[in-house]
């Protein structure tokens, strides 16, 4: 109840202000407590309390006085709010118990209502404590004054004429014998109308449980949820607590029941349990719900082997780009407007579920085969595809798909949703806007790639990868003037392990940003030693896509050069292409912050990634090197010759110098000499190694 019948102080007009009440806090926090004694104030209290956090101090203070109310957090570290509620009932004090969270939940909430708390609030909600503590003053004033009125029928009438409760009394037969004022009004009759009628005429028809005489004798009282109805036909919820009125000499004369509409509790059970169970922004059902959903899944189809069904997991591909761009604002309304589609997509009895973020998920049941789970998933896929308009933007949304099949015969549902993950980063991998089903090599693989990440964290821990440099030889002197360091995993078992075993892995786990400022500090001081005999060597190092976006690039690369002592112009960074123009403000940005320093900038891979001349003309970039996939066909494909060949002259015409890369026959060494290619690279002219040749470098 944590939001009362009626709201604020209005609720009480007319009622005494500044009455005086002891209150006994259940706090760890002074801080917490000051605001509550302010809100009991604010609602016209004068509060006496006294503060405690530990059961000792609990007990003993409620053996110290008499206290208007309880008022306990949900939870303390090593005591909390079912624990003091426990101490109190085992008291046998009727005090008003009153729990107060930051963020209790719907069962929690529940569970402590059903053990006796009184009510429950948000601390959020702190103006409604005061009109709950006069609530449950009042309560338990009801509670007093029924006991103080069990001894005879006429002296309970008496007292129950002003209480907001309604209280019927009935005899034997359940003919209404009495109701009080507040009962009548809440079921729209006047007292003469009900008298003498059947007491099941408040309850509706399926609600109704006959008074056996059985019944009547138990000791009570009980307490019931039921559908009461009004005069009119309508219907409420209602709470009854029961018990039986006897003689002397132990026979029923009759029942006594209170009555309170509950329609206002009910109707904050149902608030926590859609927060607890379905996602804010997009209504659709979360993570927790799905979960359940899915856990009721696996065990049917472990009862029914025919029972078949699926999973989808999806995300959007490059989600992260519209919040850039766009604003959070714009992809929350893109997300609403995803969940939609996805609903228009499944089919009847599908669960479509919001994991978080741009993550969903799709629980398709009763399926005849695997063709039904794929064709869902074209489906949504085609349905994303269609541009999304926003406020003016139009926005295309593709998905990648993952989709885990029952036939392996999960018995958790964390297996299932472990495995269509697995699917859909592979979806990813193999080029996004794609669906995956997943298959056992997917998880032997991804077992494979998590041992081999604490392998990768362990390795730059124990110091374990090495650079290695392959020379840039410039054709017009034949003359090595620059090398590139290459950066390689000496694995313990596995020996000397490429770049592309363990980058790519390294990229997705972030580990690529401090490998390769090692590798740059490396080559750094590398090079420092080399430049004793050879001063105008040069120093080319890669940067990968996580290294280039670290705001602090520029003062890592700054460092190194003044840890190695090496002239900026000695250096040369390279970015690939791809990775330039995928935010080309933003690239121009950070390569002039990379140029002050002094340093040289070079384009990887060029050729490859579709880029806008008129960017590259603005870029400070020094050289561009040529993709290897275009040397290599030089010499017998036309169309790889014709690229090379505008490259170059390109490059030649922004004064910039050309390097092929990937040279490795004579005969493709002979083009790029013949169409003016300012320098080579390749195994045709030296393979990467940990020293370069003695007399390179002038030993």
């Amino acid at each position: 109840m944590a939001a009362s019948r009626e709201d604020g102080h209005e609720a009480f007009r007319g009622e005494a202000l500044n009455t005086a009440l002891s209150v006994l806090l259940v706090e760890d926090s002074e801080a917490d407590a000051v605001l509550l004694l302010d809100a009991l104030k604010q609602g016209g209290f004068l509060p006496l309390h006294r503060r405690v956090d530990s059961a000792s101090d609990f007990r003993a203070a409620l053996l110290s006085q008499a206290w208007d109310v309880v008022i306990s957090d949900f939870a303390l570290p090593g005591f909390g709010g079912f624990d003091a509620l426990t101490i109190l009932q085992q008291s046998q004090l009727d005090v008003p118990f009153i729990l107060v969270s930051g963020a209790i939940g719907e069962e929690s909430a529940v569970q402590a209502m059903k053990a006796g708390a009184h009510d429950y609030l948000m601390k959020n909600s702190l103006r409604r404590l005061a009109p709950a503590v006069r609530r449950e003053l009042r309560d338990a004033q009801v509670r007093a004054e029924r006991r103080r009125a069990e001894d005879s029928l006429g002296a309970l009438e008496k007292a129950v004429e002003t209480l907001p409760l309604g209280v019927t009394v009935s005899d034997t037969q359940g003919r209404i014998l009495y109701t009080n004022p507040a009962e009548a009004e809440l079921h729209g009759y006047t007292r003469e109308e009900l008298r003498g009628q059947p007491a099941r005429r408040l309850a509706a028809a399926e609600s109704w449980k006959t008074l056996e005489l059985d019944e009547m004798r138990c000791l009570g009282p009980w307490k019931r949820e039921r559908v009461n109805v009004r005069k009119d036909g309508s219907s409420f919820p209602a709470y009854l607590i029961s018990d039986v009125v006897k003689s002397s000499t132990g026979d029923p004369l009759g029942l006594v029941t209170t009555c309170e509409d509950i329609t206002e509790r009910k109707h904050v059970e149902q608030q926590l349990r859609q927060a607890a169970f379905s996602d804010a922004l997009t209504a659709l059902p979360n993570r927790a719900l799905f979960m359940d959903r899915l856990g009721l899944a696996v065990e049917r189809a472990r009862r029914q082997p025919r029972f078949f069904y699926a999973v989808l997991f999806l995300d959007l591909d490059r989600f992260k780009v519209v919040n850039d761009s766009l604003g959070h604002l714009v992809g929350d309304r893109l997300l609403i407007e995803v969940a939609q589609r996805l609903q228009q997509c499944r089919r009847a009895g599908d669960t479509v579920a919001r994991l978080g973020g741009d993550e969903f998920a799709i629980l398709a049941e009763e399926l005849q085969d695997a063709g039904h789970a794929v064709r869902l998933a074209r489906r949504i896929q085609t349905a994303l595809r269609r541009p999304f308009d926003l406020d003016g933007h139009e926005i295309i949304a593709t998905a990648s798909v993952g989709i885990a099949l029952s036939h392996a015969g999960y018995s958790k549902p964390e297996e299932i949703l472990r495995d269509a993950d697995t699917a859909l980063y592979r979806a990813k991998a193999n080029g996004r806007d794609r669906h995956e089903i997943f298959d056992q090599q997917m998880h032997i693989r991804a077992r494979e790639m998590l041992l081999l990440e604490a392998e990768l964290r362990r390795a730059l821990a124990r110091e374990e990868f090495r650079v290695h440099y392959q020379p840039l030889v410039w054709l017009a002197t034949g003359e090595t003037t620059a090398v590139e360091a290459l950066v390689r995993w000496q694995h313990p078992t596995r020996g000397l392990l490429p770049p592309q075993e363990f980058i790519p892995l390294c990229e997705e786990t972030g580990l690529v940003a401090p490998l390769g400022q090692w590798v740059l500090r490396t080559a750094c001081d590398r090079l420092r030693g080399w430049q004793e005999q050879r001063p105008e060597l040069r120093m080319c190092v890669n940067l990968s896509a996580r290294q280039f976006a670290e705001a602090s690039l520029a003062g890592d690369v700054n460092l190194a050069l003044e840890a190695s002592r090496v002239a900026p112009g000695c250096l040369e960074l390279e970015i690939t292409e791809s990775l330039a123009m995928q935010d080309a403000e933003a690239t121009d940005k950070s390569l002039h912050l990379l140029k002050d320093l002094g340093v040289r900038i070079a384009i990887d891979d060029f050729g490859t990634g579709y880029s806008s001349l008129a960017y590259l003309k603005h870029f400070p970039v020094d050289a561009l090197k040529i993709d290897r996939s275009f040397i290599s066909g030089v010499t017998t494909d036309p169309r790889d010759a014709s690229i090379a060949r505008s490259v170059i002259a390109l490059a030649h015409n922004l004064d910039l110098e050309v390097v092929a890369e990937g040279v490795e026959t004579r005969e493709q060494l002979e083009f790029v000499r013949s169409e003016r290619c300012d320098a080579v690279q390749g195994f045709l002219l030296g393979h990467p190694a940990s020293e370069l040749p003695a007399h390179l470098v002038g030993h």
